[in-house]
């Protein structure tokens, strides 16, 4: 690659990240302020969150799994999306507008996912045909603008999103038209049948990922709270949570025990105690929760464990709190059931949770992003459990996981299994 050539990547880089910072400032000056006093108050947070520092082009691609690997970042501006997309050999920059219909598009999809009644309009025609729509739509303006210019194919995705797109699973982009005459969600076109698909929250912590040693750590521990009122007993903060009972999460975490010969912490024994003694040495965690993401304060997002009255705990494990905690697990699975997303947000609770666990020091994730069902869950997991035992990576376990739901489940709107 010529210097000049260099010099034009980076100067595109630098404009897309300039463009979000200044864009930032103009609409939120109370955030810069905000930041210079947490960075007094907590220095190590402030670092992580504002302060990952320049990643140049040439250490990134140096960092890609393979030549068949494409990274891309976004920003969504108020008028514009920004996208970077980098292999090995190749940058490519793309600014597209940010119109109604994209925002619209967005919308309409988020809501179909995120719909607590999914069963009762699975089979709604007009519903499908949006969902169509939507997920073609936006494969064409937020995905295809990169793929197109590629120079040489590629099989594995690293997204890294921004804003609203935190919350929008890629791999239920439409790669091809596909006019069904019945509603058929199994046969659409997704992404994920061709892509592996995996995401993080910065391109600098692409690169931050250590290598570790595990001799005899264990080698799996899964938590599956109870939360019938019984169990929350006294504790107040849990009653007036409400968390409703998780029927498939103990049997999700006892079948993926079994298949690793680990361990599993469940009922009235996964306690908020027990995760902070336990989870320290493990290669793979496994929390099959109930999990509240807070949007407007991210800090406060949190875990759901039992209640345990003998405890100082509280049974809220906070995103603030793992920053001081040390989980060096080689993956950690938060199959948790979503119950604070709501209308669509800003992706910060989950952009937070993410930080939280690389920050503690695990920097694989695999995280659901909105109330999921806990039956569907937990087919998915098992299965993805089961390829990981084999030897696949994780991101291709996951998509065969999937791709294996897709092909012997009955309810088959990406809501039960894209999240």
């Amino acid at each position: 690659m010529t210097l000049s050539m260099r010099i034009m990547i980076a100067a595109a880089v630098l404009l897309l990240f300039a463009a979000g910072a200044f864009f930032l400032y103009r609409q939120r000056p109370d955030l810069f302020r905000a930041g210079t006093e947490m960075e007094k108050k907590y220095p190590r947070y402030y670092k992580l969150k504002f302060d990952p520092g320049i990643v140049r082009v040439e250490v990134l691609q140096r960092h890609l799994r393979s030549h068949r690997s494409l990274m891309i970042q976004y920003y969504i501006g108020s008028d514009n999306i920004y996208m970077a997309g980098i292999t090995k050999n190749q940058v490519v920059i793309k600014i597209t507008e940010r119109n109604d219909a994209f925002d619209l598009a967005l919308e309409k999809l988020l809501h179909q996912l995120s719909k607590a009644d999914i069963l009762e309009v699975e089979n709604d025609s007009s519903l499908f045909k949006e969902f169509e729509r939507a997920a073609r739509y936006l494969y064409l303006r937020i995905l295809l603008p990169v793929l197109g210019e590629l120079q040489s194919p590629v099989k594995e995705l690293i997204i890294v999103p921004d804003g609203y797109l935190c919350y929008l699973p890629f791999e239920i982009l439409l790669t091809k038209e596909y006019n069904l005459q019945q509603i058929d969600y199994a046969l659409l076109p997704y992404l994920i049948k061709e892509y592996r698909i995996s995401y993080d929250y910065s391109a600098s912590l692409i690169i931050e990922n250590p290598e570790l040693k595990y001799k005899n750590w264990k080698s799996y521990i899964g938590f599956a709270p109870t939360y019938s009122n019984s169990s929350n007993g006294s504790n107040s903060k849990l009653r007036a949570f409400n968390p409703v009972e998780l029927y498939a999460n103990q049997d999700e975490i006892e079948a993926c025990k079994d298949i690793w010969k680990g361990i599993s912490i469940t009922g009235k024994k996964a306690t908020e105690k027990s995760f902070r003694e336990l989870a320290s040495q493990v290669s793979i965690l496994h929390l099959a929760t109930h999990t509240f993401l807070n949007d407007e304060e991210p800090q406060k997002s949190c875990f759901v464990f039992t209640a345990d009255s003998q405890s100082a705990e509280d049974g809220f494990l906070y995103t603030y709190e793992l920053y001081n905690m040390t989980i060096l697990a080689k993956l950690a699975i938060l199959s948790g059931c979503e119950t604070g997303i709501g209308n669509i947000k800003k992706g910060e609770g989950i952009i937070s949770l993410a930080r939280a666990f690389k920050y503690a020091g695990c920097h694989n994730l695999i995280m659901s992003l909105w109330k999921v069902n806990d039956q569907t869950t937990k087919e998915i997991m098992i299965s993805f459990n089961k390829f990981l035992k084999k030897g696949m990576e994780k991101d291709l376990a996951l998509q065969q996981a999937k791709i294996l739901y897709l092909k012997g489940s009955r309810n088959l709107h990406p809501a039960f299994w894209s999240s």
